[in-house]
Protein backbone atom coordinates (compact mmCIF):
# COMPACT_ATOMS: atom_id res chain seq x y z
CA UNK A 1 0.00 0.00 0.00
CA UNK A 2 2.74 2.72 0.61
CA UNK A 3 4.20 1.98 -2.62
CA UNK A 4 0.71 2.97 -4.16
CA UNK A 5 1.00 5.72 -2.04
CA UNK A 6 4.07 6.96 -2.60
CA UNK A 7 3.66 6.57 -6.60
CA UNK A 8 0.30 8.64 -6.49
CA UNK A 9 2.11 11.20 -4.04
CA UNK A 10 -0.91 11.63 -2.08
CA UNK A 11 -2.62 10.05 1.24
CA UNK A 12 -5.91 10.46 0.07
CA UNK A 13 -9.17 9.74 1.63
CA UNK A 14 -13.00 9.62 -0.59
CA UNK A 15 -15.21 12.89 0.28
CA UNK A 16 -14.83 14.57 3.19
CA UNK A 17 -13.02 11.79 4.77
CA UNK A 18 -15.91 11.19 7.37
CA UNK A 19 -16.28 7.77 6.85
CA UNK A 20 -15.85 5.66 9.52
CA UNK A 21 -12.92 2.46 8.79
CA UNK A 22 -14.74 -0.33 10.95
CA UNK A 23 -12.58 -3.01 13.64
CA UNK A 24 -14.18 -5.80 11.70
CA UNK A 25 -13.55 -7.08 8.28
CA UNK A 26 -16.54 -5.83 6.08
CA UNK A 27 -17.33 -9.65 4.86
CA UNK A 28 -17.18 -10.78 8.34
CA UNK A 29 -19.24 -8.19 9.61
CA UNK A 30 -21.54 -9.18 6.25
CA UNK A 31 -21.95 -13.00 6.93
CA UNK A 32 -22.26 -12.79 10.54
CA UNK A 33 -25.26 -9.65 10.00
CA UNK A 34 -26.83 -12.41 7.50
CA UNK A 35 -26.90 -15.10 10.20
CA UNK A 36 -28.63 -12.84 12.85
CA UNK A 37 -31.31 -11.89 9.99
CA UNK A 38 -31.86 -14.95 8.70
CA UNK A 39 -31.48 -17.57 11.71
CA UNK A 40 -31.38 -15.75 15.09
CA UNK A 41 -34.36 -16.99 17.40
CA UNK A 42 -36.84 -14.53 18.17
CA UNK A 43 -36.00 -12.86 21.11
CA UNK A 44 -32.24 -12.66 20.66
CA UNK A 45 -30.05 -9.88 20.54
CA UNK A 46 -26.70 -9.60 18.23
CA UNK A 47 -24.02 -7.84 19.22
CA UNK A 48 -20.35 -8.02 16.91
CA UNK A 49 -18.53 -5.00 17.09
CA UNK A 50 -19.18 -2.12 19.40
CA UNK A 51 -16.41 0.04 18.20
CA UNK A 52 -17.44 2.79 15.68
CA UNK A 53 -14.12 2.63 13.60
CA UNK A 54 -12.16 5.92 13.16
CA UNK A 55 -12.68 8.65 10.58
CA UNK A 56 -10.84 7.58 6.59
CA UNK A 57 -9.66 11.00 6.80
CA UNK A 58 -7.48 10.56 10.24
CA UNK A 59 -6.19 7.30 8.95
CA UNK A 60 -5.04 8.85 5.76
CA UNK A 61 -3.58 11.46 8.31
CA UNK A 62 -1.49 9.50 10.05
CA UNK A 63 -0.46 7.36 6.99
CA UNK A 64 0.75 10.83 5.24
CA UNK A 65 2.17 12.01 8.08
CA UNK A 66 4.80 8.62 7.99
CA UNK A 67 5.32 8.79 4.27
CA UNK A 68 5.77 12.35 4.09
CA UNK A 69 2.69 12.50 1.53
CA UNK A 70 -0.21 15.52 2.00
CA UNK A 71 -3.11 14.34 2.91
CA UNK A 72 -6.12 15.25 0.90
CA UNK A 73 -9.36 14.35 -0.66
CA UNK A 74 -9.30 12.16 -3.61
CA UNK A 75 -12.69 11.15 -6.12
CA UNK A 76 -14.64 8.49 -4.77
CA UNK A 77 -15.03 6.56 -7.52
CA UNK A 78 -10.90 5.90 -6.92
CA UNK A 79 -11.13 3.60 -4.16
CA UNK A 80 -13.54 1.35 -5.86
CA UNK A 81 -15.28 -1.17 -3.76
CA UNK A 82 -13.37 -0.19 -0.92
CA UNK A 83 -16.11 2.86 -0.19
CA UNK A 84 -19.46 1.37 0.25
CA UNK A 85 -22.63 3.71 -0.73
CA UNK A 86 -24.71 2.42 1.76
CA UNK A 87 -25.34 5.41 4.22
CA UNK A 88 -26.31 4.71 7.79
CA UNK A 89 -28.25 7.60 8.99
CA UNK A 90 -28.44 8.01 12.82
CA UNK A 91 -32.48 7.47 13.23
CA UNK A 92 -33.80 8.43 16.70
CA UNK A 93 -34.78 4.50 16.90
CA UNK A 94 -31.18 4.08 16.06
CA UNK A 95 -30.09 5.61 19.28
CA UNK A 96 -32.98 4.16 21.39
CA UNK A 97 -32.33 -0.03 20.79
CA UNK A 98 -29.00 0.12 22.88
CA UNK A 99 -30.56 2.04 25.33
CA UNK A 100 -33.14 -0.82 25.28
CA UNK A 101 -30.62 -3.46 25.09
CA UNK A 102 -31.98 -4.73 21.94
CA UNK A 103 -30.50 -4.64 18.19
CA UNK A 104 -31.95 -1.87 15.81
CA UNK A 105 -33.40 -4.81 13.82
CA UNK A 106 -35.58 -6.41 16.89
CA UNK A 107 -36.25 -3.08 18.53
CA UNK A 108 -37.50 -1.49 14.79
CA UNK A 109 -37.47 -4.02 12.59
CA UNK A 110 -39.75 -2.24 10.16
CA UNK A 111 -37.84 1.29 10.48
CA UNK A 112 -35.62 3.22 8.89
CA UNK A 113 -32.27 2.31 10.85
CA UNK A 114 -33.45 -1.89 9.99
CA UNK A 115 -33.52 -1.31 6.52
CA UNK A 116 -30.53 0.65 5.91
CA UNK A 117 -28.86 -2.07 7.90
CA UNK A 118 -30.12 -4.59 5.08
CA UNK A 119 -29.21 -2.79 2.11
CA UNK A 120 -25.60 -2.32 3.37
CA UNK A 121 -25.59 -6.16 4.63
CA UNK A 122 -26.56 -7.06 0.63
CA UNK A 123 -24.10 -3.78 -0.88
CA UNK A 124 -21.25 -6.34 1.51
CA UNK A 125 -22.25 -9.01 0.29
CA UNK A 126 -22.96 -8.05 -3.65
CA UNK A 127 -19.10 -6.31 -3.23
CA UNK A 128 -17.77 -9.45 -1.77
CA UNK A 129 -19.05 -11.91 -4.30
CA UNK A 130 -17.98 -9.22 -7.59
CA UNK A 131 -14.66 -9.15 -5.60
CA UNK A 132 -14.01 -13.02 -5.47
CA UNK A 133 -14.96 -13.00 -9.27
CA UNK A 134 -12.91 -9.89 -10.36
CA UNK A 135 -10.16 -11.75 -8.13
Amino acid sequence: MSRTLRRAGVAGYPGDGTQRWPAVHALDAAVLFRLALESAPAGTCWHAVGDEGDAVRDIATVIGRRLGLPVESVPQENFGPLVLNTKIRKTVRYAEAPVKGESVLKYDPTGEAAEMYRDLAKEVLRNGAKARIDA
